[in-house]
Protein backbone atom coordinates (compact mmCIF):
# COMPACT_ATOMS: atom_id res chain seq x y z
CA UNK A 1 0.00 0.00 0.00
CA UNK A 2 2.75 2.49 0.91
CA UNK A 3 4.38 2.15 -2.51
CA UNK A 4 1.07 2.84 -4.26
CA UNK A 5 0.40 5.85 -2.00
CA UNK A 6 3.93 7.20 -2.53
CA UNK A 7 3.57 6.84 -6.28
CA UNK A 8 0.29 8.75 -6.23
CA UNK A 9 1.58 11.69 -4.16
CA UNK A 10 4.90 12.25 -5.96
CA UNK A 11 5.23 15.36 -8.10
CA UNK A 12 6.67 13.19 -10.88
CA UNK A 13 3.43 11.16 -10.89
CA UNK A 14 1.12 14.17 -10.94
CA UNK A 15 1.05 14.87 -7.20
CA UNK A 16 1.58 18.27 -5.58
CA UNK A 17 4.62 20.38 -6.41
CA UNK A 18 7.83 19.66 -4.54
CA UNK A 19 6.94 16.20 -3.19
CA UNK A 20 9.34 13.28 -3.41
CA UNK A 21 8.04 10.09 -1.83
CA UNK A 22 8.98 6.48 -1.18
CA UNK A 23 6.82 3.66 0.13
CA UNK A 24 8.70 1.48 2.59
CA UNK A 25 7.83 -1.64 4.57
CA UNK A 26 8.54 -1.55 8.31
CA UNK A 27 9.00 -4.39 10.75
CA UNK A 28 5.52 -4.72 12.26
CA UNK A 29 3.58 -5.75 9.16
CA UNK A 30 0.99 -4.87 7.94
CA UNK A 31 2.21 -1.35 8.77
CA UNK A 32 4.26 0.49 6.17
CA UNK A 33 5.64 3.98 5.78
CA UNK A 34 5.44 6.76 3.22
CA UNK A 35 8.64 8.81 3.52
CA UNK A 36 8.60 12.23 1.87
CA UNK A 37 10.94 15.08 1.14
CA UNK A 38 9.15 18.38 0.64
CA UNK A 39 11.48 20.28 -1.66
CA UNK A 40 9.25 23.36 -1.93
CA UNK A 41 7.55 23.62 1.48
CA UNK A 42 6.39 27.15 0.69
CA UNK A 43 4.28 25.63 -2.11
CA UNK A 44 3.32 22.26 -0.60
CA UNK A 45 3.64 22.26 3.18
CA UNK A 46 3.41 19.47 5.72
CA UNK A 47 -0.34 19.85 6.26
CA UNK A 48 -1.06 19.74 2.51
CA UNK A 49 1.26 16.77 1.95
CA UNK A 50 -0.35 14.94 4.87
CA UNK A 51 -3.83 15.51 3.44
CA UNK A 52 -2.80 14.08 0.06
CA UNK A 53 -1.21 11.01 1.68
CA UNK A 54 -4.22 10.48 3.94
CA UNK A 55 -6.58 10.67 0.96
CA UNK A 56 -4.48 8.25 -1.12
CA UNK A 57 -4.23 5.84 1.83
CA UNK A 58 -8.00 5.97 2.37
CA UNK A 59 -8.58 5.16 -1.31
CA UNK A 60 -6.25 2.17 -0.91
CA UNK A 61 -8.15 0.94 2.16
CA UNK A 62 -5.50 2.04 4.67
CA UNK A 63 -5.22 4.77 7.27
CA UNK A 64 -2.50 7.02 8.63
CA UNK A 65 -1.69 6.12 12.24
CA UNK A 66 1.31 8.37 12.96
CA UNK A 67 3.48 11.10 11.50
CA UNK A 68 7.09 12.06 12.07
CA UNK A 69 9.26 15.02 11.15
CA UNK A 70 12.90 14.05 10.70
CA UNK A 71 15.41 16.86 10.87
CA UNK A 72 14.87 20.55 11.38
CA UNK A 73 12.15 22.59 9.68
CA UNK A 74 11.78 26.36 9.41
CA UNK A 75 9.14 27.50 11.91
CA UNK A 76 7.04 28.87 9.07
CA UNK A 77 6.79 25.35 7.64
CA UNK A 78 5.89 23.40 10.80
CA UNK A 79 2.39 21.88 10.70
CA UNK A 80 -0.53 23.75 12.20
CA UNK A 81 -0.64 22.51 15.82
CA UNK A 82 -4.42 21.96 15.57
CA UNK A 83 -4.20 20.00 12.32
CA UNK A 84 -4.29 16.22 12.16
CA UNK A 85 -0.69 15.97 10.90
CA UNK A 86 0.53 17.60 14.13
CA UNK A 87 -1.80 15.61 16.38
CA UNK A 88 -0.43 12.32 15.00
CA UNK A 89 3.24 13.30 15.47
CA UNK A 90 5.32 10.62 17.21
CA UNK A 91 7.41 13.47 18.71
CA UNK A 92 7.13 17.23 18.28
CA UNK A 93 8.90 18.63 15.24
CA UNK A 94 11.86 20.92 15.89
CA UNK A 95 12.44 24.13 14.05
CA UNK A 96 15.73 25.50 12.82
CA UNK A 97 15.05 28.62 14.85
CA UNK A 98 14.56 26.72 18.13
CA UNK A 99 17.80 24.80 17.56
CA UNK A 100 19.69 28.06 17.00
CA UNK A 101 18.31 29.56 20.24
CA UNK A 102 19.98 26.84 22.30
Amino acid sequence: VARAVANEVRTASGGPAGVRALGLPIDDAPTSQVAMNLTHPDVTGIDDAFAVVEDAARKAGARVVATEIVGLVAEAHLPNPRAKAARLLVAPGRSIESAMRR
